[in-house]
């Protein structure tokens, strides 16, 4: 993507406000940032099949139209989204939010929004490392590679706040486990029902529980917040 000449600019698909539904910030209002661009497909329906990640076969995640915005809109969205927020939390996520908050702007967006007085998490796949001078709030939810689903190898972050695996999975937990995350989860993966992962719960609950984790839900869609 080419650089417009406005400035350091990020590659947008919303700005809006919500609660945090997943992981350790369950129940946190919040301003989430979701940003253009994936590495494991491209988020299109007719590239399902093609997609380098077995969740390209399920992802209800619009990331693929982005527009390119300056640095400044951004952080001027993200204020009026969080007005009256006494604990302004700001979750960028994705698509794959890492691919550009590696590069320089997202770096600078990242040290923006704390010098605005701003929480910080991030909700990566782990693929790319995230390095930051600031106290960022890591949710790594890794994903299959479908040539070899049972790998891991493919992960970088194996450090964080939050890892959160969603269930059914190929990849293997036991490894997992012994990564160095706060707080471990497996989340029911959402098939369309009325409560978001139902089908898979039993199933969940019982890797969990074997595995000493804690089960994650979808509360935002219980609630129908987005």
């Amino acid at each position: 993507m080419d650089q417009p000449e406005t400035g350091p600019c990020l590659y947008v698909v919303k700005v809006f406000s919500t609660v945090q539904g997943e992981g350790s910030l369950a129940g946190t209002p919040a301003v989430f940032v979701r940003l253009a661009g994936c590495n494991l497909w491209v988020g299109t329906e007719d590239t399902r099949d093609t997609g380098r990640g077995d969740c390209a076969a399920w992802c209800d995640t619009q990331f693929s139209r982005g527009q390119a915005v300056p640095l400044p809109q951004v952080l001027e969205e993200i204020g009026k989204c969080a007005t009256g927020m006494a604990c302004p939390l700001v979750v960028i996520t994705g698509g794959e939010p890492m691919l550009q908050l590696r590069k320089p702007a997202g770096k600078l967006f990242v040290r923006l929004l704390f010098l605005a007085g701003y929480d910080v998490s991030i909700e990566t796949n782990g693929m790319i490392q995230a390095d930051f001078d600031q106290p960022v709030h890591i949710t790594v939810s890794p994903k299959a590679i479908r040539s070899d689903p049972t790998t891991v190898d493919h992960i970088s972050q194996r450090r964080g706040d939050v890892l959160k695996v969603v269930w059914p999975t190929t990849l293997p937990l036991k490894e997992m486990d012994e990564w160095s995350f706060q707080d471990k989860y497996l989340q029911p993966r959402d098939s369309g029902e009325a409560v978001p992962g139902s089908t898979q719960l039993s199933e969940c609950i019982e890797k969990a529980s074997v595995l000493g984790w804690r089960v994650s839900f979808q509360t935002h869609k219980m609630v129908g917040l987005e």
